[in-house]
C-alpha cells in the first residue's frame, strides 16, 4: 500500500468540501480494493502515526511524521483557500505574517498564486510549480532553497491558517481605514512579524511590526535613557520612543475593539511621559507619569460608557504596555546601553537565543524622532561623556558589554555586570554634587515607582482585557 502513503503525502486526506477522500484515492490509484478496505488502511496508518510507541521502525515513523504534517497542511490550505474570494483573496496574504527570510519580489499576489498550485499539484511538486510562469519570470536563477522545502512550505500554510483564525479579519479592515488615514499605525501592521518563540528570534532579522499576540504588536522598540533614574525601576526599562498597540474596548462603543496604542515620551525632564491613545481618533488621550495610570483611565472610560460604575478599574499598567512579555524583556535587556541601567535587575528569559536579532528600521522612524528632540538633545548636553542614546534600529550589529558577557554567567550574576561598569558614566554619581534633597526626591519617586509596578503585577487584567494576551 505504499501508493497509498505516496498519496497521502502529496494530496492529503481531505477534498475542497471538507469530505475524506477515499473514492479519489481508489480512483486514482487504480486500486483493486473496496473504498471500507481502503478506510480501514488509513485509519491505521494515521493511528500508528499518532502513536509513535507502536512503531518500531525509524523509517515508517518519519515517514509517518511527514503523513500527518502533509495531511494537516492540506486540509488547512484548502479550507484557507476556499474561504476567500477575488475581494478578499490578495487583501488576506497582504495582511498575513511575512514569509520568513522570503525576498522581496515574493509579492503577496505571487505567494497567492503559489498556493493555488501547491493546493492543484500537491506536496513534493514544489520545483515543477517554480518552473513555471509566473515564478520562473521572478526568480531567474532559482528561489529559495528554503521554498523548495515541502516541510517549510507546509508550515508556512499552518502560520497561515493560524493568522486566518485568530486576526487577519481585524486587519483587513484597518486596512481600509488606512487608505483614509495614511499615516495611522494601521499600515504598519499588516506585515507583522510573528513570534513564536524566542528561540525563533536567534540570528534573525525581524521587522515592526512585532507580532506579540494575535491581537498585539510592538510598533518601536525604542532606545535606553540610562542616566536618569526614572526612566528604569528594578524590574522596568523604559525605553525612550517605545510603542505598542493592542486591541481594547472602544470608550465611544464598548460593544467594538479598536487598536490602542501606547507610548512612552520624552519631554526633556527627568521622568517619562506614558501616552496611551485611540488609533483611529488620537484625541482620547491618556497620559501619566506612570504606565498604569493612563491605562485605568480608559478602563474608566469605557465602564462609564457601559454603564457599569461598581466594576473594577484595577490594571497592570506594565502588562498593558507589553512590557512583561519575555519577547519585549529580550528585546529591552538587549538594546545598546542597557546594562548601565544601574537599579534594573536582569532576568533570565527560559528560551532566549544567545544573540539578539537584528530589528529593522522603523517605518516611521523620523516622526518618532521628531516627537523625542528635546529628550534626545537634553541627554546630548548632559552627558559628560558625550555619550547619546542610540536607536536599535540604526545599529543592529551593536551590542552591549552585558550581552558579551552574559553567556558564561550564571543567572544570578548577570546582574553583577552593572557593577562593574565605572560609576562615572551613571549620572546620579555626577549628580552627587546637587543638594542632598533633590537626590533623595528622586530616589522617594523611583521608590514609589517601584511600589507601584509591584501593586499593579498584583491586580487581575479585568475580564474587559483579551485573554489572547497571555504571555506565559
Amino acid at each position: 500500500m505504499s501508493k497509498v502513503i505516496a498519496f497521502l503525502l502529496k494530496f492529503g486526506l481531505v477534498n475542497k468540501d471538507g469530505t475524506k477522500n477515499y473514492d479519489q484515492i481508489k480512483e486514482s490509484l487504480n486500486l483493486q480494493k473496496t473504498t471500507k478496505e481502503i478506510q480501514e488502511y488509513i485509519d491505521f496508518l494515521l493511528l500508528a502515526c499518532e502513536n509513535p510507541q507502536s512503531i518500531s521502525s525509524n523509517m515508517i515513523y518519519n515517514t509517518g511524521q511527514k503523513v500527518l504534517q502533509r495531511i494537516n497542511a492540506m486540509e488547512k490550505l484548502l479550507t484557507l483557500l476556499s474561504s476567500l474570494d477575488e475581494n478578499t483573496e490578495i487583501p488576506f496574504f497582504e495582511s498575513a505574517p511575512k514569509w520568513r527570510n522570503a525576498p522581496p519580489q515574493w509579492t503577496s499576489e505571487l505567494e497567492y498564486k503559489f498556493f493555488v498550485e501547491v493546493a492543484k499539484c500537491g506536496f513534493g511538486e514544489l520545483n515543477l510549480i517554480f518552473s513555471q510562469e509566473p515564478f520562473i519570470k521572478v526568480f531567474e536563477n532559482g528561489p529559495p532553497a528554503f521554498m523548495l522545502n515541502d516541510h517549510a512550505v507546509a508550515k508556512r500554510v499552518e502560520a497561515l491558517h493560524q493568522f486566518k483564525n485568530s486576526g487577519s479579519k481585524v486587519v483587513v479592515e484597518k486596512k481600509k481605514k488606512s487608505e483614509k488615514h495614511k499615516r495611522s499605525e494601521s499600515a504598519l501592521c499588516p506585515k507583522p512579524v510573528t513570534v513564536a518563540g524566542l528561540a525563533e528570534l536567534e540570528d534573525g532579522e525581524i521587522e515592526y511590526p512585532i507580532m506579540i499576540t494575535p491581537s498585539s504588536f510592538i510598533l518601536n522598540i525604542g532606545r535606553v535613557v540610562y542616566d536618569r533614574p526614572g526612566w528604569h525601576t528594578s524590574r522596568y526599562i523604559y525605553p525612550a520612543g517605545y510603542k505598542s498597540m493592542k486591541l481594547f474596548a472602544s470608550v465611544k462603543n464598548p460593544e467594538e475593539r479598536v487598536n490602542w496604542i501606547s507610548e512612552i515620551c520624552g519631554t526633556g525632564k527627568k521622568t517619562p511621559v506614558f501616552k496611551v491613545y485611540m488609533e483611529d481618533d488620537p484625541k482620547v488621550c491618556f497620559t501619566a507619569e506612570s504606565p498604569s495610570a493612563p491605562w485605568v483611565n480608559v478602563l474608566k472610560a469605557v465602564s462609564e460608557a457601559k454603564k457599569e460604575k461598581s466594576k473594577s478599574n484595577s490594571i497592570s499598567g506594565p502588562d498593558a504596555f507589553l512590557l512583561t512579555a519575555p519577547v519585549v524583556t529580550y528585546l529591552i535587556q538587549n538594546l545598546p546601553n542597557a546594562h548601565k541601567c544601574m537599579q534594573y535587575n536582569f532576568k533570565e528569559i527560559k528560551g532566549a537565543p544567545a544573540k539578539p536579532p537584528r530589528i529593522a528600521k522603523h517605518e516611521d522612524e523620523t516622526e518618532i524622532n521628531d516627537q523625542n528632540t528635546e529628550t534626545t538633545s537634553t541627554e546630548q548636553q548632559t552627558n559628560e561623556n558625550n555619550e547619546t542614546i542610540t536607536d536599535v534600529s540604526k545599529s543592529p550589529k551593536r551590542r552591549s558589554r552585558r550581552n558579551d558577557d552574559d553567556t558564561e554567567l550564571e543567572p544570578n550574576e548577570v546582574i553583577g555586570i552593572a557593577a562593574s561598569i565605572p560609576r562615572r558614566v551613571h549620572k546620579q554619581v555626577r549628580r552627587s554634587s546637587s543638594s542632598e534633597s533633590e537626590i533623595d526626591s528622586d530616589s522617594d519617586r523611583s521608590d514609589r515607582n517601584d511600589e507601584a509596578d509591584e501593586d499593579d503585577d498584583r491586580d487581575a487584567i479585568i475580564s474587559d482585557m483579551d485573554d489572547s494576551d497571555d504571555y506565559e
